[in-house]
């Protein structure tokens, strides 16, 4: 059910979305950060949304678009943990979908290979923002952290 759902859903969008853009709905900025003196690094996503417009949590509930993180191009990451925020329950359309709005920073907890070198932070952020409807969003980034420690 849920799969038809978010179909259902990403058909709706799909001519409506290039009637916008993407910088007036929702934006992203890679915040760097600090390295801990054990070598862990901890770094941050900054997610801000337009007023009337949500993101979702890692579970989204019935209608969310649940978010995906690839990190092809990282160097120097051997795992990254989410620290997700308390999300907000949202009733639409007689569905419940979990997620935020306005702003949300995603803390990321980074083990590193070698904690005296930077770390290229590389891939893409994608997902689901909505108003009315629900549009996928898909964000490249591709950040130095240095290994200066705090």
């Amino acid at each position: 059910m849920r799969n038809l759902l978010t179909a259902a859903c990403l058909a709706l969008c799909a001519a409506p979305a290039a009637a916008w853009e993407v910088a007036d709905v929702v934006s992203l900025r890679v915040l760097p950060g600090y390295r801990a003196a054990n070598g862990q690094h901890f770094a941050a996503f900054q997610i801000d949304l337009a007023p009337g417009w949500k993101t979702y949590w890692r579970a989204p509930g019935e209608a969310g678009i649940p978010p995906v993180v690839t990190w092809e191009g990282s160097q120097n990451i051997q795992a990254a943990q989410f620290h997700w925020p308390v999300p907000q329950v949202f009733n639409q359309s007689g569905m419940q979908s979990i997620g935020y709005a306005g702003q949300v920073t995603l803390p990321i907890e980074i083990s590193v290979a070698d904690s005296s070198a930077p770390i290229h932070l590389s891939g893409q952020l994608q997902i689901g923002v909505c108003e009315e409807i629900c549009v996928p969003v898909s964000f490249s980034f591709d950040h130095i952290l240095t290994a200066e420690t705090r």
